[in-house]
């Protein structure tokens, strides 16, 4: 029952490993703008829990969960009749997930949250922005940090259910998450210098380990132990400092210069544009860390597939998820309620989404040779 990307991301993973996950909006939910992306391989379903009957279904469902998952404000889900004692009287030995702003306790703990915020009370503003002005992280690191954060404490939570009998409430927040981002900026000792790269500007950590630019204007990031390791790189013989790698690397292409540098047993590599090659890369889409799905409303998809590997039990490729209310009528179903679905319907208690004549989605229109 959670939204936008940090709760949403924290399930997703966790269907990708095989759960049946269950997810459920508002029919007036207004939302859902990242529904296709963070709603990957669950089943979905629109009830309003502000009903009576609303509430029915979702306690029926809860009775046979594992874990129960939300990121509301402090205070709704006891309103909504979904708080962690709700859910006990229920399910005792369910795993009750939660995720927040800025932790459970504390003079913030109510507060609404966002990605920017949590950003803003760690530090994490000012130290991008440098010494101007405080700059937003251009990515939503905490979000999708803070996910994958609470779907490893929900596993976590299960193991020790599974060896021990005990359910417990489990918890992640978008501050915390940033802290642990920066913690190679946050460790503190005598005679510590804080003179870590910083800004929007910074191009690394110094003439060896730091980005240059190539004679065909693209940039390539070097990664060196010791200026000893470039004489063995044709080029860059007798090179000893920043300013003399930045005009080595001025005569030639960046492919040029990677291929010499690996050659050598230097680290290097080409900056390269995300969606232009790296997700259109043969070898990336073999690897099944591109796929193309047929979804039911926008065709043909293309979008990032599991980066993780397990050998013996392969992930699930989660994503393009199909409308939101998709799967509805047939959790009323489940929920016991399947001949009293098309009343629910009309009294909007609950609502659906089937285009007519469109298959559900998850279809690959390629399925990637493993690699």
């Amino acid at each position: 029952m959670s939204q936008v990307l940090a709760g949403p991301t924290a399930t997703r993973v966790l269907a990708e490993y095989g759960m049946d996950v269950v997810k459920i909006n508002s029919p007036l939910d207004n939302q859902l703008g990242l529904h296709l992306h963070t709603n990957g391989g669950k089943r979905t379903m629109l009830v309003d829990l502000k009903s009576a009957e609303g509430k029915e279904i979702l306690s029926r469902l809860a009775a046979s969960a594992d874990v129960f998952h939300q990121n509301f404000t402090r205070g709704v889900a006891e309103r909504l009749g979904c708080g962690e004692d709700d859910i006990r009287r229920i399910k005792p030995d369910v795993i009750y997930s939660t995720i927040s702003a800025f932790g459970q306790a504390g003079f913030r703990a109510g507060r609404r949250g966002r990605e920017e915020l949590g950003q803003a009370v760690t530090g994490g503003q000012l130290r991008w922005g440098g010494d101007e002005e405080p700059l937003m992280q251009g990515f939503a690191m905490n979000d999708f940090g803070t996910g994958h954060y609470s779907a490893f404490a929900i596993l976590l939570a299960l193991y020790h259910r599974l060896t021990s009998g005990e359910s417990q409430q489990v918890h992640a927040s978008l501050a915390q998450t940033c802290t642990y981002m920066q913690i190679p900026f946050m460790v503190a000792f005598g005679g510590r210098v804080w003179d870590e790269p910083r800004d929007q500007h910074a191009t690394g950590w110094g003439a060896l380990d730091r980005l240059y630019q190539a004679a065909d204007g693209r940039w390539l990031y070097l990664a060196a132990s010791s200026f000893s390791d470039l004489t063995r790189v044709a080029g860059l013989e007798g090179a000893n400092s920043e300013a003399e790698l930045a005009a080595r690397f001025a005569a030639d292409t960046a492919a040029n210069w990677v291929e010499r540098l690996v050659a050598a047993g230097v680290s290097a590599s080409i900056n390269f544009d995300f969606y232009g090659e790296v997700m259109q890369d043969p070898v990336v889409q073999r690897r099944g860390l591109s796929l193309l799905r047929q979804h039911a409303e926008l065709g043909e998809v293309r979008s990032i597939g599991p980066v993780r590997r397990l050998s013996r039990t392969p992930i699930q490729p989660a994503f393009a998820a199909p409308p939101a209310g998709w799967h509805t009528r047939e959790l009323v179903a489940e929920a016991g309620l399947g001949d009293r679905a098309d009343e629910l319907i009309a009294r909007g208690i609950v609502a659906e989404r089937q285009p007519e004549g469109v298959s559900p989605v998850g279809q690959l229109v390629a399925l990637p040779a493993r690699a």
